[in-house]
């Protein structure tokens, strides 16, 4: 379970970064979903 979970939290972040890789504005409410799980 825990694995999957780093799977998921993982694929969150990359999103993350890659959106504010282009230049997209990125809300913090956007990180805290992001981290919200650890």
């Amino acid at each position: 379970a825990e694995l999957v979970h780093s799977r998921v939290l993982y694929r969150k972040l990359a999103r993350l970064f890659g959106s504010a890789a282009r230049g997209e504005t990125t809300s913090l409410s956007d990180v805290d979903v992001a981290v919200a799980p650890l």
